[in-house]
């Protein structure tokens, strides 16, 4: 059962652009004229995507197609249905392609466009479909190769994909699953306990990551046997089909090659000008695209006339590279700042659900969607969480921690608890009461010697078998603080890696499916029904 602890959205260490953006958003209006918060917004965005007036019902097709093959439940297909009749809004969100469904703020972004779309659709009754866009196309593999779980030593375990054969730079849709990959999910099983979900989890993770399927091919399954229940629909950007929808924005780019950088850097340069930083910054030669060259994926820029492409000796005129991506539009995908716009040209977006550092990048595309006459979203904040398991309260109750503590090392911060306990104090009440009972003996050996001499020697005996009896004491007294130390130490260690691993958010770190193992798949209801869209939030609770 969980229940919500706190409000902590100061946990999460954000920029200052972002917390303008979401606290204070007059400061920054320029940059996003539309705003979540302002209930004038939704409206003006609502009726721009009405007055495109565009037909969804070829990208509709596609969606159909794809999320079938992903194993999509019926939710899913009426959503899309919906999305094909025209009279229907998107709530999109996406990520990189990631092992295992990737990290922890993946899955929240997710639940945050689910449970959005819910609420619009009841606000203003209409249809709202949340759409998640696979970003296939990447080719940063050693970003996305690499998961992260705990053992049960409380270490962070690193689970990485190595494929046997790829092509350096090729895009994730072409890296295929291999039997690396089912050693690997073999490994991940055999870390993580056994509880009554576990059989049912690891079905769903086999069953995503099959043989010779791609890694992305994976990720979407896997993320449709997690949401489609929901009604969450899948893009794939690098289907054939939804690149042939993409040619309109990726000609204009090609025929005005450095406008759009242009544009960017100029944001760029307005937002340092204000104390921001700026997330995008592209060389004046550089150009908002990506080209296929021999299985690579590779930038292209426009130098003296001439298209480049970037670690190769091939130019191309302007013409050339428009023939080119007329006969082969698979081959072009666009760059960071690009992409939303040709996402937003394709589909009726009317918000799109972001994390702190996406929602930066989107301050210096306002002029990008004008420039391509393309309506710019409403920028919503994801949901945030730091999952408390119940066994990690009971060590800060113990131990009367905050959150914030758990935020030092574990060494540091046991280190710190434990000085609480010293052996150092231990060992100065021990020689004071040494030296307390030399006194007693000192002062009862000269008293004793007055009534026999002999008695001198009798009452040294006993003194010290006293010293040595506190001596024993001693050595029994350090073996017991050093075993309860020790304890305490693997207490301290597991709530700091269980709230703060490696030293980062427990959201940008952890993968969801340890979660799952320990909570089954009631774990992502439970989650999204904590998420108030009127007042998005990082919330903490326990499990």
């Amino acid at each position: 059962m969980l229940t919500v602890l706190q409000e902590n959205s100061r946990f999460i260490k954000t920029s200052k652009l972002f917390t303008d953006f979401t606290e204070n958003p007059e400061k920054v209006r320029e940059f996003y004229p539309l705003h979540f918060k302002d209930k004038t917004s939704w409206q003006i965005v609502m009726d721009k995507v009405k007055e495109r007036n565009s037909d969804y019902s070829e990208i509709a097709q596609i969606l159909k197609r794809h999320n079938a093959d992903l194993g999509a439940d019926e939710k899913t297909i009426e959503n899309i249905e919906k999305l094909a009749s025209g009279n229907a809004f998107a709530v999109v969100t996406g990520q990189q392609v990631g092992i295992f469904a990737g990290p922890l703020y993946t899955i929240y972004k997710a639940m945050t466009a689910i449970k959005l779309s819910q609420y619009l659709a009841e606000k203003y009754h209409a249809d709202f479909i949340p759409i998640f866009w696979i970003e296939s196309n990447d080719h940063d593999i050693e970003e996305i190769n690499h998961t992260y779980v705990l053992n049960s030593n409380s270490d962070l375990v690193k689970f990485e994909y190595k494929p046997s054969q790829y092509t350096p730079d090729c895009s994730v849709k072409d890296v295929i699953v291999d039997d690396g990959f089912t050693d690997l999910i073999n490994n991940l099983e055999k870390t993580l306990p056994n509880t009554e979900f576990k059989k049912d989890v690891f079905e769903i993770i086999r069953m995503s990551y099959l043989p010779s399927q791609s890694l992305s091919y994976g990720f979407g399954w896997m993320m449709s046997k997690l949401f489609s229940k929901y009604g969450l629909v899948f893009i794939d950007p690098s289907d054939p089909s939804v690149k042939n929808l993409m040619v309109p924005v990726l000609q204009k780019e090609i025929e005005s090659p450095l406008k759009s950088v242009e544009i960017v850097n100029s944001a760029g340069e307005k937002l340092r000008s204000l104390g921001y930083e700026s997330q995008i910054e592209k060389s004046n030669d550089s150009t908002c695209l990506f080209i296929e060259e021999n299985g690579a994926r590779r930038k292209l820029f426009f130098r003296d006339g001439n298209y480049e492409i970037d670690s190769t000796d091939i130019k191309l005129s302007k013409s050339q590279l428009l023939e080119t991506l007329l006969i082969a539009p698979w081959r072009f995908s666009p760059n960071v700042a690009l992409r939303p716009v040709v996402q937003d040209y394709i589909l009726p977006t009317v918000t799109y659900v972001a994390g702190p550092g996406e929602a930066s990048y989107f301050a210096q595309l306002k002029g990008l969607y004008d420039y391509m006459n393309v309506n710019m979203p409403i920028i919503h904040p994801r949901a945030g969480f730091t999952i408390v398991e119940s066994k990690v309260q009971r060590i800060m109750e113990k131990n009367d921690l905050e959150l914030s503590d758990l935020t030092e090392h574990y060494e540091k911060l046991f280190s710190r608890i434990s000085k609480q306990n010293a052996p150092e104090k231990l060992e100065l009440l021990l020689e004071s009461s040494r030296s307390e009972i030399e006194a007693t003996f000192e002062k009862l050996s000269s008293e004793l010697i007055q009534i026999d001499p002999n008695l001198e020697n009798v009452t040294e005996s006993v003194r010290k078998k006293i010293d040595q009896q506190i001596n024993i004491l001693r050595e029994k007294a350090y073996q017991l603080q050093r075993s309860r130390d020790e304890i305490m130490r693997s207490q301290i260690k597991r709530a700091c890696m269980n709230i703060y691993p490696d030293s980062k958010p427990q959201e940008r770190v952890f993968n969801v499916v340890q979660y799952l193992v320990l909570y089954g798949m009631n774990f992502l209801d439970e989650l999204t029904s904590v998420i108030d869209s009127k007042d998005v939030k990082h919330l903490t609770f326990t499990m």
